[in-house]
């Protein structure tokens, strides 16, 4: 199966996949995509925190860590096991980057998903600290919210890394009651989370 020869290489090449994913450019989106869905959930860990290990000491992020490509690979439900195998810094940082993936995903709306070239031109040169996102979809999130994280200490570790002021309003967000998050008093959000919860809590 293709998952197994994946995670025999990764395995192998865990330092080389890093990087690889790291130094990638817009448009590698799909490639890299592909290959992270493939990773067990301990090597999806693995790599996660090998990122994290690399890219904060570095102030590596967004467009300088992978254009943005850990913040897709967020943007997707993980599974419980994986946010309960990370640090709370290493989740902090995941979140970060999930919100200059958003950035990102404006950014493309606003110059047309085509014209990648523009839109990495457009981010180095005006930057998307400043854009404010006010709503983020957190359907993808609901494995998070039934880990055994702690919702202040991630705050805190967000306080001691690089970050934008959006991802503050994210971790609050999050650090609602599942109840409060998507008022599972009706039924198709109920029938949302449990069909999540059942995939990959």
């Amino acid at each position: 199966m293709a998952s197994d020869i994946v995670n025999r290489w990764y395995e192998q090449h865990s330092v080389q996949y890093t990087l690889q994913v790291l130094e990638s450019r817009m448009g590698d989106h799909n490639d890299q995509g592909r290959l992270f869905d493939l990773l067990s959930p301990g090597n999806k860990s693995d790599f996660l925190r090998r990122a994290q290990a690399e890219c904060v000491p570095n102030h590596r992020s967004g467009l300088t860590a992978g254009s943005f490509m850990i913040g897709r690979f967020i943007a997707r439900p993980l599974a419980t096991r994986v946010w309960d195998s990370l640090s709370d810094d290493v989740v902090a940082f995941l979140l970060n980057e999930y919100v200059l993936y958003e950035k990102y995903l404006l950014v493309l709306q606003e110059v047309g998903e085509i014209k990648l070239a523009r839109a990495h031109s457009r981010i180095e040169t005006e930057g998307i600290d400043r854009m404010t996102l006010s709503s983020f979809d957190l359907n993808n999130f609901v494995p998070l919210l039934y880990s055994s994280h702690s919702w202040a200490a991630i705050a805190r570790c967000l306080g001691a890394i690089d970050h934008q002021e959006n991802t503050h309003l994210l971790v609050e967000m999050l650090s609602r009651p599942v109840d409060e998050i998507f008022d599972l008093s009706q039924p198709y959000k109920r029938a949302m989370v449990d069909d999540l919860r059942a995939k990959y809590c």
